[in-house]
């Protein structure tokens, strides 16, 4: 059986997952083990080998628009995967966070030289399926070899409740309301 072969499309590559965009790792980095296993091999920002299937992850700027249009002329499969709502502008209120009118134009033009939008969630699925008609919603993966420790129930009354935020720093300001 033939191996297919992959070529992933990110802005920053790091094999540490505490220097590296946490949706970065959790859609791209440590999934390429488990595809090797299913006989998908992975190259990481090699566009012009021999891959031809293209994945763009967290990457929609100017220079990943140019890329794509050329892959695609090419014969490549692009696939766009978006982890965020980059189809609506959105202010956040409490800080800079939020989606741009920059942001919302890099994925449009971005989705227009897509194969395929994967997408984060249901909602995001649902916001894409307005700009293309090949979307398909790829729920994120838990690494069991890294999450691999159970709690025990003891674990559970100790005090004070901890909350754990897996994410960019600047939305912490949102879960600060909620604890001390």
């Amino acid at each position: 059986m033939s191996r297919i072969l992959v070529n992933w499309n990110l802005r920053s590559v790091h094999h540490d997952y505490d220097k590296l965009s946490a949706s970065v790792w959790i859609r791209c980095m440590q999934l390429i083990p488990y595809l090797k296993n299913l006989g998908v091999d992975s190259t990481i920002n090699d566009p012009f080998g021999p891959a031809e299937i293209q994945i763009f992850i967290r990457n929609q700027n100017k220079q990943a628009q140019k890329l794509a249009r050329k892959l695609k002329k090419q014969g490549k499969y692009i696939v766009f995967d978006i982890v965020v709502n980059y189809f609506d502008e959105a202010e956040n209120i409490d800080g800079p966070a939020g989606t741009s009118a920059e942001q919302v134009s890099e994925c449009r033009r971005m989705v227009e030289s897509a194969n395929l939008i994967t997408c984060a969630s249901e909602f995001i699925r649902q916001r894409a399926l307005a700009h293309h008609d090949n979307v398909a919603y790829l729920a994120d993966s838990i690494s069991r070899h890294h999450f691999r420790f159970r709690k025990k129930s003891a674990d559970f009354l100790k005090k004070p409740l901890k909350a754990i935020w897996s994410g960019v720093s600047v939305k912490t300001g949102e879960l600060a309301k909620l604890y001390p």
